[in-house]
């Protein structure tokens, strides 16, 4: 299989898509990187249950710690735990960014897994792996009304200079000293999902953020 890429540049920083690369089995695999971060993207399909009065979509957000240099366990367990509050809550927000787009009519199951391989602490994985999502959506046989954007958003404020700046794209370490952590998912029309936590601040800078 010809394995196809797409590069762009994003903040600053290259932002690879490589298709066919790995997971060839499934209808549509995308590796991503951003700087030294890594996901890989897979989307499968079952079959279709027209008795289901629901959409059966899974999104799953694997973290491996190994993608951080670090082994999880005891001296003789050695074994991945369970999925952290994180790892939900980013598979959640890619569920409520993309699910929206599917057609109401669409029963066929469709399973979109999240697999973290590399992180190098300043290029944002959730984000990256949101990319990620829509992209492998956008080629695979599912009629899926996308693309999405979706963007990470801080606010570093300082009363003490009286600035204040908002922050795209925010590093790991830029996340510390922000009062404000917003994830905004948006198509071409509309804003589809937002995601934030913040210290107390006004409600203009929330709007003006998003």
């Amino acid at each position: 299989m010809k394995i196809l890429e797409k590069s762009i540049e994003l903040d600053g920083q290259k932002l690879t898509l490589q298709f066919g690369k790995l997971a060839q089995a499934v209808d549509t695999s995308v590796y991503a990187t951003l700087g030294d971060t890594a996901v890989l993207v897979t989307v499968a399909i079952g079959p279709e249950n027209p008795n289901l009065d629901y959409f059966p979509l899974s999104v799953e957000y694997a973290e491996k710690l190994y993608a951080g240099g670090l082994i999880k366990g005891s001296r003789w367990v050695k074994r991945e735990g369970r999925p952290s509050d994180e790892a939900v809550l980013n598979g959640r927000i890619i569920d409520r960014s993309i699910r929206p787009l599917f057609p109401k009519t669409y029963k066929k199951q469709v399973q979109v897994v999240v697999t973290l391989l590399s992180i190098d602490g300043v290029n944002d994985p959730e984000v990256l792996s949101a990319i990620a999502v829509s992209t492998a959506l956008s080629v695979s046989s599912i009629p899926w009304a996308g693309p999405i954007s979706t963007v990470r958003v801080g606010y570093v404020s300082s009363a003490e200079k009286k600035e204040s700046a908002f922050i795209l794209y925010p590093t790991e370490n830029e996340q510390e000293f922000s009062d404000l952590d917003l994830v905004v998912s948006s198509s071409k029309e509309k804003v589809l999902m937002i995601e934030t936590k913040a210290n107390i601040i006004k409600d203009e800078i929330i709007q003006e953020g998003i």
